[in-house]
């Protein structure tokens, strides 16, 4: 039999166990905003990468100019550095709106010049 002592949480070890779990489950919802924050990074790096790419590429085809939108907030910036008398590197930077950036760069020679960058 039980004695007529015996309880169960009392109201003070009870208040510990939900504070504890709140603080919990706090320091959880803040690792998964962690995550989700790092992933977005990730992604806009992504892209950024994409859109470098594609700009260099255009360039290759013989396009000067930067057709497409992007994001707002974010920026594309194109610099062409002769090198020597028939090449020049190109470096394409994208900037987006969190601070990062991604580039790119790429030789092009003309194909008389021997086509080996300086």
């Amino acid at each position: 039999m039980h004695g007529g002592d015996e309880r169960g949480l009392g109201m003070p070890e009870a208040m510990v166990t939900v504070l504890l779990f709140s603080v919990i489950a706090l320091a959880f919802i803040n690792y998964l905003q962690a995550l989700k924050q790092t992933q977005d990074g990730l992604v806009q790096r992504q892209q950024a990468l994409a859109f470098a790419h594609q700009a260099l590429e255009l360039h290759r085809l013989g396009g000067r100019d930067l057709p497409w939108d992007l994001p707002q907030g974010w920026r594309i910036d194109r610099v062409e550095q002769p090198r020597g008398p028939a090449c020049r590197r190109v470096t394409v930077e994208v900037r987006i709106p969190s601070g990062g950036s991604a580039a790119l760069s790429e030789w092009f020679c003309r194909k008389d010049s021997g086509g080996a960058p300086p």
